[in-house]
């Protein structure tokens, strides 16, 4: 399996593929099929029988070896909100530089509003978040890369049970605003991470 192997044509810019003879050799004994690319990943699960949804975060989390035997799992990308004239601006979390004792503190404070709804936030050694919530709980929810381009505020995790993500989304964003890290942030001259 060779996720991305081709470039798109706008990025080659009409030169020629190089010329690599082990891989043509290894390309004219394989087996070639067509995957709708929804995510990086989504070849890989289909490659071993996984339907939509992928369980995209549930395999990270056991790859960065957090419990996953429990509840339910999804990614938890810390951000930065800034309301504007066209929406509502997401910046991510490679561009806020988070740093794990930011990340402790944050999520420390987030677990102990979060913990009577069963919510759970994990930073992983690579510091990836994520949160762990009950099962049949999961939203519908889209991906960073969707809400970066002005839609964040059209882009919402949708409930699929009791819990309220709308709300809980909106109690997670005062927790950060309130939050020591933030304000040491802000001092500091950098964004403040406002939102998940």
């Amino acid at each position: 399996l060779l996720p991305f192997l081709l470039l798109p044509p706008e990025l080659t810019k009409g030169a020629p593929p190089p010329v690599v003879p082990a891989l043509e050799r290894l390309l004219s004994r394989s087996v070639p099929s067509r995957s709708v690319l929804r995510h990086e990943q989504s070849p890989i699960f289909e490659r071993f029988g996984l339907q939509a949804p992928y369980p995209h975060a549930p395999m990270m989390a056991l790859a960065n070896g957090l419990p996953t035997q429990k509840n339910a799992w999804m990614f938890a990308e810390p951000v930065h909100l800034v309301a504007g004239l066209d929406g509502m601006a997401l910046f991510p979390s490679d561009y806020l530089e988070v740093v794990p004792d930011e990340a402790d503190g944050l999520t420390t404070a987030l677990n102990a509003h979060f913990t009577a709804d069963g919510i759970l936030f994990h930073v992983s050694a690579g510091g990836r978040w994520y949160v762990q919530h009950p099962a049949g709980e999961t939203p519908v929810t889209h991906g960073v890369e969707a809400a970066r381009a002005g839609m964040a505020a059209k882009l919402l995790p949708t409930s699929s049970g009791r819990l309220n993500w709308s709300s809980i989304q909106n109690e997670a964003q005062m927790v950060l605003y309130h939050h020591p890290v933030n304000a040491a942030r802000e001092a500091a001259g950098k964004p403040t991470i406002n939102g998940i």
